[in-house]
């Protein structure tokens, strides 16, 4: 102890200056400068128009209208959804973030618009002012406080959910559950005082419940504030903490604050169904409560006699919590499957499988969300690690060797928290100085370190899971991270010097510590910039698409319905302002998606979908050639089998060798990386086209597909000059418009097998023009009105027989949306 006290003789010496601390003023400046560095982190994608995804032009319509009609939000959107609109699931709190600015602020001019795109990013502002506030409880020293903003500042993961075009619930949800957890550590650090412990109480309940207000993934939050009330419960009687024990009632308060509040914008309908709301829930809360007066008042007669020692306690607790887990899963049974085991979700549809979100997480994602701070901790570092090996549960074997992996995964990490609990470090006294600190390794019982715990640890159990929970574990991984590289630089800092020196100058470890810290945070801004710079817009969104919906919206009535794929009917819906079919948050995707996906795979031009009542005979068709690189999701929706996946199989030529003119014969040369070389050659309207295998094989065409994408004209020929053929098709997308000195300017090839050609897919996209169209299903024709090089939009001409169910349609989606569905 006498270095640290010659520690903070220096620093007081050093770091004092007249009125106000050297330290409080590079503080200041520092936080300045982080706050600025997060608004550039976030804003870079202000480049694009609209948002980042798809579902932020579906949020974007559901906005338009709540104040279209006076700020009433809708309970069905009624341009989403075809014959019947899709209900707004959202909870209300999600659209007030963006209309509550809005009322404050559009005196100024702005547009509820730019609010809207704009709002993400002062949330990410509130993560780092709430995580600074939540790391105090940790530790009030300048520098660890500042590296904790700072993470947070830089963490990409954080900038997922946070920034500027990016509109998600789990972007909202972070301030709201930091500031609950404030107060809870608040009820465990400041001096005994009922009556504030009541309001801290009330407080924590309020804003655990706006949780649920503003996002439906709001149960991880309830999640973090019962295993936090657990362990701080558990913890405080093995331990004999009765002060503590008692303190944990106000927390027992909280959650009935909570769980009451929840329960009444349930009943309001300001939140639809979630995990953990709703009165069926109550069992699980009255257990709890029943849980700490037993605790507390029940067993305090017994305490002297039967449980004096740490291990009769213990055992005791192990008692209660099998007794009561065997209750509920006697009584309650299909709760307990509900909570540990369905997660919440119900799938009845291929849909989930296609969301990429909801994928493992790889390395390379990982390090990509949280740079070097992913190996600051021992958590997060196994984590990491576990990402490795994601096996297929394809198998009963092999479902069981990823369970048990998973639950060894979850073991270590929890034995990453242990050194945690002995890192203490002890205040100098100085009001929270820079390096203002004595560290100490001995284990000491602190409450608000359980907070942490439970907080880091309910969000790495997601993280393991899915890759879109990146930003809910971004701010306590900041938060354990500051402290890994605080404790290193003041900790490891003066026993490195002591070895060399029996009197270590303190002041260089301030300055080699900050210079280091400095130099990693410049290289994790510099790698966030380099990533922000190659970012573009989530499903194939580009000003070409964004161009034909403006030509839509200006050329089409305001009742006309689009048929496209889901994501980009929510594009449709907030661009064009017109009823989609489908699209990708709101319109009975469960019911719709997959029977799309069969139709765009059919050869059948009509399979009852067009003309039934799923889409109920839209008035237009929106294809775009993005659809090629969606054909993985299209496949999964449509629910073929193994067997026949052979027959939607797609290579592409993504490269030209050679295209010349010899003697009247155009010749082309395409091949792709795989190895795969095609020769094409063209004279007096015959073709003759084969490909070269890597194998040195020749394997002719059967037929050679050519398509011009800046008019929609196409050719579809039958080859000539071979005997044998292997069935497939050579499709060559071409434009008029000149590459350099070659004779044809090729944009894309495919080679795909017979089945995949004729599909309603490949005829919409390739062999549908002005001139012509090979879809013709008898009921209806299809005129292509508008093209451009990313987008094609027909009009759907259907006969006579048909136009009576038409009008049908019309005048039921008519009834429905007047009486506000």
């Amino acid at each position: 102890m006498e270095e640290a006290t010659q520690q903070e003789a220096h620093v007081k010496q050093k770091w004092k200056w007249t009125g106000i601390s050297r330290a409080q003023l590079l503080f200041l400046a520092a936080f300045i400068v982080l706050i600025i560095a997060a608004v550039v982190e976030r804003t870079s994608m202000l480049r694009f128009f609209g948002f980042y995804e798809p579902d932020g032009f579906y949020h974007f319509s559901v906005i338009r209208a709540a104040i279209s009609n006076s700020y009433h939000i809708p309970k069905y959107l009624s341009i989403s959804g075809w014959p019947l609109s899709g209900a707004v699931t959202e909870p209300n709190g999600f659209y007030w973030v963006t209309m509550l600015p809005y009322l404050l602020i559009g005196w100024t001019g702005i547009s509820y618009y730019n609010v809207m795109r704009l709002v993400p990013v002062l949330f990410g502002i509130f993560d780092m002012i709430g995580a600074y506030y939540l790391a105090r409880f940790f530790n009030k020293d300048k520098f660890f406080l500042f590296l904790v903003l700072a993470l947070v500042a830089l963490s990409a993961g954080d900038a997922a959910r946070t920034s500027a075009l990016i509109y998600r619930g789990d972007g909202f949800i972070t301030i709201f559950l930091l500031i609950s957890l404030i107060f809870v550590a608040k009820i465990f650090t400041a001096e005994k005082n009922r009556n504030r412990f009541i309001v801290f109480a009330l407080l924590s309940g309020i804003f655990l419940s706006l949780c649920n207000y503003v996002w439906n993934g709001a149960p991880f939050a309830g999640l973090v504030y019962i295993i936090s009330l657990l362990l701080i419960m558990v913890t405080a009687f093995v331990l004999d903490k009765k002060d503590v024990l008692g303190r944990v009632g106000y927390l027992v308060l909280a959650l009935i604050v909570w769980h009451i509040l929840v329960n009444f914008y349930l009943s309001s309908g300001f939140i639809s169904g979630q995990l953990l709301v709703g009165l069926r829930f109550t069992p699980v809360y009255v257990a709890i409560a029943a849980m700490w007066l037993l605790l507390n008042y029940g067993i305090e007669p017994l305490k002297s006699k039967f449980l004096s020692s740490v291990p009769a306690r213990l055992a005791l607790i192990a008692i209660v919590v099998l007794l009561i887990t065997g209750v509920v899963d006697l009584f309650f049974h299909p709760l307990l499957v509900e909570v540990f085991y369905d997660n919440g979700f119900v799938n009845t549809s291929n849909f989930t499988a296609t969301i990429q979100e909801l994928t493992s997480p790889t390395p390379a994602f990982l390090y990509a969300s949280f740079g070097a701070t992913l190996f600051s901790t021992p958590m997060s570092i196994v984590i990491w690690l576990s990402s490795f090996n994601s096996l297929s549960s394809s198998t009963v074997a092999q479902a069981t060797a990823e369970l048990v992996r998973n639950s060894l995964a979850w073991i270590v990490m929890c034995l990453g928290f242990i050194p945690y609990f002995f890192m203490r470090v002890y205040d100098s006294g100085m009001n929270g100085g820079w390096f203002d600190g004595a560290p100490a390794l001995r284990l000491e019982y602190k409450p608000v370190l359980l907070i942490f715990v439970s907080y880091f640890a309910v969000t790495a159990y997601l993280q393991l899971f899915a890759v879109r929970f990146n930003s809910l574990i971004s701010v306590p991984l900041a938060i354990f991270a500051a402290y890994t590289l605080y404790w290193i630089v003041i900790g490891a800092g003066p026993i490195i010097l002591g070895i060399f020196s029996k009197r270590p100058d303190y002041t260089f470890v301030v300055l080699a510590g900050t210079f280091l810290v400095l130099m990693l945070l410049v290289y994790i801004f510099y790698v966030d910039m380099q990533y922000d710079a190659l970012l573009t817009q989530a499903d194939g969104i580009n000003p070409s698409f964004i161009s034909a919906l403006q030509w839509f919206k200006a050329n089409s009535s305001p009742n006309s319905v689009a048929l496209a794929i889901w994501p980009d009917g929510s594009v449709i819906e907030g661009i064009a302002n017109r009823t989609s079919v489908t699209d990708s948050v709101g319109s009975q995707n469960v019911q719709k998606a997959d029977s799309f996906a069969r139709w765009l795979l059919n050869t059948s031009n009509d399979p009852q979908f067009l003309t039934g009542n799923l889409s109920g005979m839209p008035d237009y068709i929106i294809a775009r050639y993005f659809w090629i690189d969606e054909g993985t999701g299209i496949f999964q929706e449509s629910g073929l089998n193994a067997s026949t996946e052979a027959n939607y199989t797609l290579a592409i030529l993504n490269e030209i060798s050679e295209a010349n003119q010899v003697n009247g014969t155009l010749e082309l040369k395409l091949f792709n990386p795989a190895g795969t070389t095609t020769y094409t050659a063209i004279h007096n309207g015959s073709v003759e086209s084969y490909a070269v295998l890597s194998n040195g094989a020749v394997s002719p065409f059967s037929y050679v597909g050519f398509y011009d994408e800046s008019n929609g004209n196409f050719s579809y020929v039958h080859t000539s000059g071979y005997n044998i053929t292997n069935g497939d098709t050579l499709l060559i997308q071409y434009s008029e418009v000149p590459n350099h000195s070659v004779p044809v300017n090729i944009t894309s090839a495919y080679i795909m097998p017979d089945r995949f050609a004729n599909s309603n897919m490949m005829k919409l996209l390739f062999f549908c023009g002005a001139a012509a169209c090979t879809w013709d299903n008898g009921a209806a024709t299809l005129s292509l009105v508008y093209i451009n090089q990313d987008t094609k939009i027909f009009r759907i001409n259907y006969n006579a027989t048909l136009m009576g169910q038409y009008n049908a349609y019309r005048a039921e989606h008519a009834a429905a949306v007047a009486s506000g569905k």
